[in-house]
């Protein structure tokens, strides 16, 4: 006897779901592989490290040095960026990322059920 074949969601709703998950395992798949550029004390670094310190370094600020075609070096001061120092602290404090919504002026069932349990999420990580 043959074995029934698993459902498959194909509406849109579910073919987005499927695509973030496969996003996801993507991404956490190539993060853990070694990046191509060492640190600065010469070891290779995993892709996610990488991006965790250039998030850092675009929340808290750095300096570029860039050397121009004349062959003189130019330091760039880079300042903080305030969008960064909300993730980041955001991160440490185990809240949850705010959902970003297209433009859709009237608010959805779902979308309330989802911002009142992100809610509660943040209340109990406080």
């Amino acid at each position: 006897m043959k074995s029934k074949p698993p459902e498959r969601n194909l509406t849109p709703q579910g073919v987005k779901i499927k695509a973030g998950r496969l996003l996801t395992d993507c991404l956490r798949d190539i993060g853990g592989e070694a990046h191509d550029m060492p640190d600065s004390k010469g070891e290779l670094v995993s892709k996610v490290q990488f991006l965790a310190r250039l998030c850092w370094d675009k929340a808290t600020g750095y300096t570029e040095k860039h050397v121009k075609d004349d062959g003189t070096m130019v330091e760039i001061n880079h300042g903080s960026d305030k969008a960064f120092i909300s993730m980041i602290w955001e991160r440490l404090e185990g809240k949850v990322a705010p959902v970003v919504k297209d433009g859709d002026k009237k608010a959805k069932v779902a979308d309330k059920i989802a911002e009142q349990s992100m809610r509660r999420a943040n209340r109990l990580a406080e």
